[in-house]
């Protein structure tokens, strides 16, 4: 796999699954099975864990989106860089993500508008109550009627709050965008009777410190570019009253789950970016330097784009 995050969670799915009561109670010979299989997992994780890990800075590849014209400009800007004195291939493209891809100048972020964090604080204490539930349960799109089945006590309810504070004391912030609905998801939410007002994006922020500046320039060295003024952290997608989540993605199970749930999950998975190409959004995420475009169907055909 090129994506090492994926080949990761296939590896604890398998093993779950081999481990579990149902496969151990059909073979007999389930520990000699389990250890077996345990053992060629780990070798096989070792060999990804080595390729990720030794030095291996080099030449970028272009894995998909060849004839793309954006990504063929994110190529060509790539290696206008010298990364000769990085140690690790890692630091190569988070480097490009901090440093690079911030300053190539045919991108540009969103118009963010700034919240005042203190007029927001049902939709901060939403945000943070995702560190209290199960990790199978953490997700900021669950339903309330799933969320109220673990109760959070008064000293969890009490360190939110505290959360909260330590959230504006710090001068963090909250900044939002509204989005037009893409126009080819339009007919896939007509269908289901969703609407198709704008989507609300909300990320948390702050100001770069010089902790972060001298972590970056350290990680990135021979790169003339200085870290982005701003810190960003994840996207939410919000309701039109800011104090949860949008509806529309609020879906579970395979029978609830739609088209539109799905590419809107994309849009904001795993700490996403977003950056306008020619005004189209495009959403990067930290898995690598990978993009997808909101502009039309071919997400995962000529609209998505992924380097390493």
């Amino acid at each position: 796999y090129n994506n090492a995050g994926n080949y990761k969670e296939y590896i604890f799915v398998i093993c779950w699954y081999f481990l579990s009561g149902e496969f151990m109670e059909y073979f007999s010979f389930k520990k000699k099975l389990s250890v077996s299989f345990i053992a060629m997992l780990l070798a096989a994780s070792s060999v990804q864990a080595k390729q990720i890990l030794e030095p291996q800075v080099g030449p970028w590849v272009q894995f998909t989106g060849k004839g793309y014209q954006f990504c063929d400009a994110l190529l060509k800007e790539l290696k206008r860089f010298d990364y000769s004195q990085l140690t690790l291939r890692a630091n190569q493209q988070a480097c490009a993500i901090d440093l690079v891809i911030p300053h190539f100048k045919q991108l540009k972020e969103p118009p963010w508008q700034t919240l005042n964090p203190k007029q927001y604080r049902p939709l901060l204490r939403r945000i943070f109550t995702e560190g209290f539930y199960p990790q199978i349960e953490r997700d900021f799109y669950q339903p309330d009627a799933l969320r109220t089945r673990a109760p959070l006590t008064r000293e969890q309810e009490e360190q939110i709050e505290r959360k909260i504070d330590k959230f504006i004391a710090n001068g963090r912030y909250l900044r939002i965008w509204r989005m037009p609905f893409p126009a080819w998801l339009e007919e896939s939410a007509r269908n289901q009777n969703i609407p198709v007002t704008p989507l609300i994006f909300i990320q948390t922020a702050r100001l770069t410190d010089k902790v972060d500046a001298d972590f970056i320039a350290s990680r990135c060295k021979g790169i003339p570019l200085s870290p982005s003024k701003t810190a960003s952290g994840p996207l939410y997608l919000v309701n039109e009253s800011l104090d949860g989540p949008d509806p529309r993605m609020m879906v579970y199970g395979r029978n609830q789950s739609t088209d539109l749930s799905r590419m809107l999950k994309k849009m904001i998975w795993f700490k996403n970016k977003i950056y306008l190409y020619r005004d189209i959004p495009h959403f990067t995420s930290d898995w690598g330097v990978s993009f997808i475009s909101s502009g039309k169907r071919e997400w995962f055909n000529g609209n998505y784009c992924e380097i390493r």
